[in-house]
């Protein structure tokens, strides 16, 4: 699979994203907002940024009105793909089927390194986005947080409980479609921190900040946000 997400993966992104929606909204989004406007004194006058697996386009849709890049879209999903594209407020985005040997000085990567089912294709997938970053360009990368795992894991949501799991451990999700009143049910692949640094630094980033992600009125995060840059420059 590599850096393209798999079958089972885009059957069920369109209603993924409709219920992860919130946390977009309130943690996700923002959070990228901020980091953004803290590097934007770091970063060339004129920036070229790319939403890789952007999905349906809503974290994009939050983030533009605050972040005046020429920003770019691609996502493997053909079904993803129409629902950005009739996004009437991404109008100003351009929307990539290949990616070729462009590269950008930003690039975020919002819940694509969970989709990635073992460790090849997760140094694939860095090893593309090395190629796809420019010098001393950022990659901005959002996961579900490595650390804190709940039985009745839903939604990439996590809560208190504090599991010990090995690198590569699939934890069963379950999402319930409203439409058709039946749950999805498919496997996520959680990585620990300790693997996620080693394929940074093995194929030429470093990680210049990690930021922990909470939701309101949980006590541990949900998510992790890691911020790359090139490791020789």
């Amino acid at each position: 699979m590599g850096y393209i997400q798999s079958n089972q993966w885009l059957d069920i992104a369109e209603v993924f994203s409709l219920k992860i929606r919130e946390e977009k909204e309130k943690v996700i989004g923002p959070a990228c907002v901020e980091l953004l406007l803290e590097c934007r004194n770091d970063l060339p006058d004129k920036i070229n940024a790319l939403d890789f697996g952007g999905g349906d386009g809503f974290v994009l849709s939050l983030i533009i009105p605050h972040i005046n890049f020429q920003w770019y879209y691609y996502d493997p999903s053909v079904k993803q793909n129409e629902i950005f594209k009739n996004r009437t407020n991404l109008s100003s985005v351009t929307c990539l089927e290949n990616l070729n040997d462009k590269k950008f000085n930003v690039i975020m990567c919002n819940h694509v390194l969970n989709a990635m089912e073992n460790v090849s294709e997760l140094e694939d997938l860095f090893k593309k986005l090395y190629l796809l970053v420019s010098i001393k360009g950022l990659v901005v990368i959002t996961i579900n947080h490595p650390l804190y795992l709940n039985k009745d894991h839903k939604y990439y949501s996590c809560t208190t409980t504090h599991l010990n799991y090995n690198d590569g451990i699939n934890i069963l999700t379950k999402i319930h479609d409203n439409k058709k009143n039946e749950h999805i049910v498919f496997y996520d692949t959680y990585w620990s921190c300790d693997i996620i640094l080693k394929l940074i630094e093995r194929t030429g980033f470093k990680c210049l900040k990690s930021r922990d992600l909470t939701i309101s009125g949980w006590s541990n995060p949900s998510y992790l946000q890691l911020t790359l840059t090139k490791s020789d420059i």
